[in-house]
């Protein structure tokens, strides 16, 4: 075995013992990871369709929204860009990649991103394509995907704790 399958193998070693699909739940939320087309982890968090965050690019955050105005202040307003997770949210769908059912509103994020290693970027380097020779990138492993699906649910938790009471008008 060469120099570059050596690494190329060491690399990703993780994904030779992994699956390619875990389902969990955190934070009272259910979340999946699976797998894309380059074999890299995809994370999905799954929210009601009443959430905050459901379907929109903009959420409400602010205090607990005692009347009206509260809902019309931009400074009470977040970008689904805000949510930190690894790479961002890179998908935001009623359904799952590949899946008909639409139970949920899914927010997700992928480990294929330019500093991110996939087993198709390791397969290419064992058949030895070179640009992917010493590369920095990094292979993202399920636990690791898994952690970010947790700090995902956290925040999009948090979004709704304590809003049971219904608004009054001004």
């Amino acid at each position: 075995m060469s120099i570059y399958s050596t690494h190329a193998y060491k690399s990703i070693e993780a994904f030779w013992s992994e699956p390619d699909h875990y389902e969990g739940c955190a934070y009272g939320l259910p979340f999946v990871c699976i797998r894309n087309l380059s074999k890299a982890w995809c994370g999905y968090v799954g929210v009601p369709f009443d959430h905050p965050a459901a379907g929109k690019e903009h959420f409400y955050v602010g205090p607990h929204p005692a009347t009206l105005a509260d809902l019309n202040n931009p400074e009470n307003f977040r970008l689904i860009e805000d949510l930190q997770v690894h790479g961002g949210i890179t998908w935001g769908a009623p359904y799952l990649p590949n899946k008909s059912h639409r139970d949920r509103y899914w927010l997700g994020f992928d480990c294929v991103h330019a500093w991110d290693r996939s087993p198709l970027d390791a397969f290419k380097e064992l058949a030895g394509d070179g640009y992917y020779l010493h590369s920095t990138r990094k292979y993202r492993p399920l636990t690791y995907v898994i952690r970010e699906c947790f700090r995902l649910a956290e925040q999009l938790s948090d979004l709704t704790s304590g809003y049971s009471e219904p608004l009054r008008s001004e």
